[in-house]
């Protein structure tokens, strides 16, 4: 949509103009998203979660259900009505000439964020974890790392609800559990 990388998520949602056709397929969005979440946890209920056919019929109407949601997505992106937008909505133009260099570009940033996150943590006495995509260069800038991208690699239960990798109740507990020991580990 023509918005700067570095904006929040969504942002030009946030600050254009109400139209509600738009505001209606972002509504139908959260319906469906709830709807899969609704059904995700139906799943894993007894006698649902150990039934193979109740797994397959469930596969299936997910994979409509987020098929559904991609083509609203896709839609409210790429909606040939919508005018080019203002500097409020899109902020400072930025260009890539591939995805791969925007994605660098994000990571490059995001790095700078965090170890300046990381001083003023420091500085405030705080711990403050990074992410796994440039652990090697903040430990060298001092910066504490701890990884939890391995943590559901032997759950057999549903930690997922959707393909973006949200996770579901016993999923946050599992993280929250992970986090406090990490943080524990890392004060004494």
């Amino acid at each position: 949509m023509g918005v700067f990388p570095f904006y929040p998520r969504g942002w030009s949602f946030q600050v254009s103009g109400f139209d509600p056709d738009r505001h209606l397929a972002a509504v139908e969005i959260r319906v469906l998203r709830r709807a899969r979440a609704q059904r995700a946890a139906g799943l894993e209920r007894v006698p649902w979660r150990y039934s193979l056919t109740a797994g397959l019929v469930w596969t299936r109407l997910d994979r409509a259900l987020a098929r559904a949601i991609t083509e609203l997505e896709a839609a409210l992106v790429t909606d040939p009505d919508t005018a080019e937008p203002s500097f409020r909505v899109s902020g400072p133009r930025k260009t890539y000439g591939t995805a791969q260099e925007m994605y660098a570009d994000l990571a490059d940033v995001w790095k700078r964020c965090s170890q300046q996150m990381a001083h003023l943590a420091q500085g405030n006495g705080a711990v403050y974890p990074m992410l796994q995509a440039r652990r090697l260069e903040l430990e060298a800038h001092g910066v504490r790392f701890f990884d939890l991208t391995g943590l559901f690699e032997d759950e057999t239960e549903t930690i997922y609800v959707d393909s973006c990798r949200h996770i579901n109740a016993r999923g946050n507990e599992r993280m929250v559990h992970e986090v406090a020991r990490e943080l524990a580990s890392a004060l004494r």
